[in-house]
């Protein structure tokens, strides 16, 4: 086994075409999302949803969020210019003859119009022998030369919600987006619902960023301007107030520990680690040689474990040849790392 990008990235993986800003905000009684480039919000009627996850692309062109409800309804949407289909209407029906594996033969397909939407609804009875009663509504939207998939999905499903699902979409509006929202983005990456994890990276670095919101966490990808010469991820968790008390001490043990499954196929026989440390970031890193790596897979690799205000912090640095500059700006963006609350 070797520490390759296939290995160890535990998230998506890094192309060429990286991260965006998809905007979501509440009000009461709905939920807007948009990305920069649209001149748009897409306004949801709220129902107490709760983001789940987000992604996004740094063209400020495209992206994806999910939400759940406390009545079990699931809802998602990806924004992303139109050009594999040229209307609501080719796009739904470019979705349905796409098909997808989970849908398991799937029962009363319905298409219809609901308001600016051309959908598509039906019936999985099970899925992988467990029965689900999961009624799905595909509701496509092009607005301005960006295609929308909203998809809604009630598991355990009786025929008397079919209107929440019918009147979730018809409630779908787009509105001009308010006064002030050109201003510059907010630094950083945000952790939902505990602040944003700042860093200084180097310009031209390419990056992927996605948010959980339980638990609440930020991943990060980092990858140069152009090429592969290094894979540089971050994952970021916010830590409860019983958990922020770890010591150095603890943190050297942790780091420790953690070196020990990629010691097993490395050259060095024994860890030695490097500190990290800033105004608000405590911990340490580690680097190993891959013993047996591929040709063509990475050799090196430096990971970590450091804590950041209230946020600990565990990255992975992967590269193809040491020394590396880039790892030293990788390290030394950790120790830059700040929280904002």
């Amino acid at each position: 086994m070797v520490w390759s990008m296939r290995s160890l990235v535990i998230a998506a993986g890094l192309a060429p075409g990286l991260p965006a800003h998809l905007a979501s905000a509440q009000t009461a009684g709905a939920r807007s999302l948009s990305v920069d480039a649209a001149p748009w919000e897409m306004i949801l009627p709220d129902g107490g949803l709760t983001v789940k996850d987000e992604r996004r692309k740094d063209d400020g062109r495209a992206g994806h969020i999910s939400l759940t409800g406390a009545s079990g309804l699931v809802v998602s949407a990806f924004i992303e210019p139109v050009t594999k289909c040229s209307d609501a209407r080719s796009c739904r029906d470019m979705i349905w003859k796409l098909g997808n594996p989970s849908w398991e033969k799937p029962i009363n397909v319905k298409m219809s119009e609901i308001g600016e939407a051309s959908c598509v609804g039906f019936l999985i009875p099970s899925f992988q022998g467990r029965k689900v009663d999961q009624q799905n509504l595909y509701a496509e939207f092009v607005k301005d030369g960006y295609w929308i998939d909203l998809h809604l999905s009630y598991a355990g499903f009786t025929p008397d919600r079919q209107v929440i699902l019918d009147s979730f979409v018809r409630s779908v509006r787009f509105a001009p987006k308010p006064s002030g929202t050109t201003s510059p983005p907010a630094p950083g990456f945000a952790i939902p619902g505990h602040g944003r994890l700042v860093l200084k990276t180097p310009t031209g670095w390419r990056v992927q960023s996605r948010t959980t919101a339980e638990p609440a966490s930020t991943y990060l990808a980092f990858a140069p301007p152009t090429g592969d010469s290094f894979s540089f991820q971050i994952t970021a968790v916010w830590l409860s107030p019983d958990k922020r008390t770890t010591s150095l001490d603890e943190l050297r043990s942790r780091a420790i520990d953690m070196a020990q499954e990629p010691l097993k196929q490395a050259v060095e026989k024994t860890v030695t680690l490097r500190a990290i440390q800033g105004n608000e970031t405590k911990g340490f890193s580690y680097s190993l040689t891959d013993r047996a790596a591929p040709a063509g897979e990475y050799k090196y690799l430096t990971q970590s474990l450091s804590l950041t205000g209230e946020v600990i912090i565990m990255a992975t640095f992967l590269s193809h040849t040491m020394p590396n500059a880039d790892l030293e700006a990788a390290l030394a963006a950790l120790s830059s790392a700040s929280h904002l609350k």
